[in-house]
């Protein structure tokens, strides 16, 4: 039997393997708690970089569409003062003299502008020099 002094020590402080259960307890909850903290915050990283990247190819996709698009335009105008001043060339050919007008080559070499999206000049200088030929899109600075 413990004396009365042993009790009342024994009372007041928690037996040793109360206290390890405790203090495991304790540990495993801050552990957990640890673990759910490092795994939102690789989710949130994940989340962060995996909207980088969306993002980027979106812009990336943007600057390539408008880079297309102008490439193509320009070989537009390219490919209709080509068809003008070889039709031009092929009525030198043909007549011995330079058209006289851009009309003249729409009226007889089948040449078709669409004047809707664009403005072509045409200058002669004279009948046996080739005519100053200039495509310009509407609407384009």
């Amino acid at each position: 039997m413990r004396s009365n002094k042993e009790q009342s020590i024994h009372g007041f402080m928690p037996n040793l393997a109360e206290q390890e259960v405790e203090n495991t307890t304790i540990k495993q909850s801050i552990t957990t708690t640890s673990n759910l903290n490092k795994e939102k915050t690789r989710r949130t990283i994940r989340i962060g970089i995996l909207s980088t990247l969306v993002l980027c190819t979106i812009v990336v996709l943007g600057v390539a569409t408008q880079k297309f698009k102008k490439k193509t335009n320009e070989m537009e105008l390219i490919s209709i003062q080509r068809s003008i001043s070889q039709a031009a060339a092929f009525c030198y050919a043909a007549e011995g003299t330079y058209p006289p007008s851009l009309q003249y080559l729409q009226e007889n070499y089948g040449i078709y502008i669409d004047t809707n999206n664009y403005i072509v000049h045409y200058e002669v200088f004279a009948s046996n020099i080739f005519p100053e030929i200039l495509v310009f899109r509407i609407g384009e600075g």
